[in-house]
């Protein structure tokens, strides 16, 4: 069993407060210093719209639970996840 981290992080374009939701396959204990020294490392897995909320996850049950129950979610949150 290992740790996913979920990580929400500004969009590539320009577009008015989108935010993308990253992953990495293992628990990081610093999620954003390690997406900005390591962008490469981490897969999309999700979109957040500009007011806050989720608009599209590819992510296990317990993390769309958890994203909704933070909502409305900002740039830097992070979540984990235990998977097999």
């Amino acid at each position: 069993m290992h740790t996913r981290t979920y990580l929400i992080v500004p969009a590539e374009t320009d577009i008015a407060g989108q935010c993308r939701i990253v992953t990495h396959l293992q628990k990081q204990t610093s999620p954003l210093a390690r997406y900005r020294e390591h962008p490469d490392e981490w897969r999309d897995v999700g979109l957040m719209a500009s007011q806050g909320y989720i608009r599209c996850l590819d992510a296990p049950a317990d993390v769309w639970q958890d994203m909704r129950e933070c909502e409305p979610l900002h740039a830097g949150m992070c979540f984990f996840s235990e998977e097999d």
